[in-house]
């Protein structure tokens, strides 16, 4: 399912979707929105197919895009360092709709047990930023970061808080 800016905000006027930093209200509270857990794992990618990528060595990589692997190595160094705990690859997964789901690149936990959710983009196409907006509005208790890597340097643009920007 993808939406348009215009959808986006439509579906903010009927009160379908709320806004993020809104007080979370459930319409019951029997029932929370559907999120699958850890154990959400995607199916290896079958080598020689045209989603292999192929490391330095060889084998086959597990990430979708060199520049997934090129962050998942910018994680390994920031656990070596002390500043994130752990990480997951595709580790979660959101239900946004009836039949639309989101599913993150990362998942990251840092030194104070807090999650957010990372989505490393080389190109940002519309409805994978409208699908991380609504994301952010339908599960306020985690942070979530859009990623980019330009000139050598990563750039993290926070959802959960549209105006902070800043660069490692």
């Amino acid at each position: 399912m993808r939406l348009t800016e215009d959808e986006y905000h439509a579906l903010l006027k009927q009160g379908n979707v709320r806004e993020a930093g809104t007080p979370t209200v459930p319409a019951s509270p029997l029932r929370m929105p559907q999120v699958e857990t850890l154990a959400h794992r995607r199916p290896p990618i079958a080598p020689g197919s045209s989603q292999t990528i192929v490391s330095g060595s060889g084998a086959p990589s597990p990430y979708r895009s060199k520049l997934e692997a090129r962050y998942a190595d910018q994680l390994i160094w920031r656990v070596s360092s002390g500043e994130v705990k752990q990480w997951w690859y595709e580790g979660i997964k959101f239900r946004l709709g009836a039949t639309c789901f989101f599913c993150p690149d990362f998942l990251v936990e840092d030194q104070h047990n807090n999650l957010s959710i990372h989505e490393v983009k080389g190109f940002i196409r519309e409805d994978a930023l409208i699908k991380l907006k609504v994301a952010a509005t339908l599960y306020p208790c985690f942070q979530f970061i859009m990623v980019r890597f330009k000139n050598g340097q990563w750039f993290f643009k926070n959802f959960t808080n549209p105006h902070r920007h800043w660069a490692i």
